[in-house]
């Protein structure tokens, strides 16, 4: 993979290139082969009978962590063990898999992929920083009042 490495001028890490061809940028990911795709490999995916149903996501719309390749990570879904839970339902307050799109059909899912790059945006994410913050002011005055006490104690 180093000459791989060598031919990406731009910069850009193996990983945000087809895990085919291994010298164009990604396009899409196969969520069942855990593989990023180029346009052209995606048509050819798509031909093949063994990977004509497979899951693809547009490249960009990943996380980190979803091209990592932590398996361990990945929630399995309850009514369907062999599939992985990709998307959650707001109408239902589901975790779903594919397979289980067919009874959400009127609902609206989201990948959860997406959501967690939203949390970052949210007004309940700024209020927990903020609570953080001033949770480390205190404990760092605790920590300079024992210090402080400490000295006297030595003294």
């Amino acid at each position: 993979m180093s000459e791989v490495q060598d031919r990406h001028t731009d910069g850009s890490d193996d990983k945000d290139y087809c895990h085919v061809c291994l010298t164009v940028k990604a396009k899409s990911y196969c969520i069942e082969c855990k593989i990023c795709l180029c346009q052209s490999c995606v048509g050819h995916h798509k031909i093949l009978t063994a990977s004509s149903s497979h899951t693809l996501l547009e490249y960009y719309e990943l996380s980190p962590i979803d091209l990592a390749g932590h398996d361990e990570d990945i929630k399995q879904c309850q009514i369907h063990p062999n599939q992985e839970v990709l998307l959650y339902c707001q109408d239902h307050d589901a975790l779903c898999c594919c397979d289980c799109m067919v009874n959400h059909r009127p609902c609206i899912p989201k990948y959860i992929t997406n959501i967690s790059k939203d949390f970052k945006t949210e007004k309940d994410y700024a209020n927990l920083l903020l609570d953080f913050q001033s949770f480390e002011v205190e404990i760092k005055k605790y920590y300079t009042n024992i210090d402080d006490l400490l000295e006297k104690l030595m003294t």
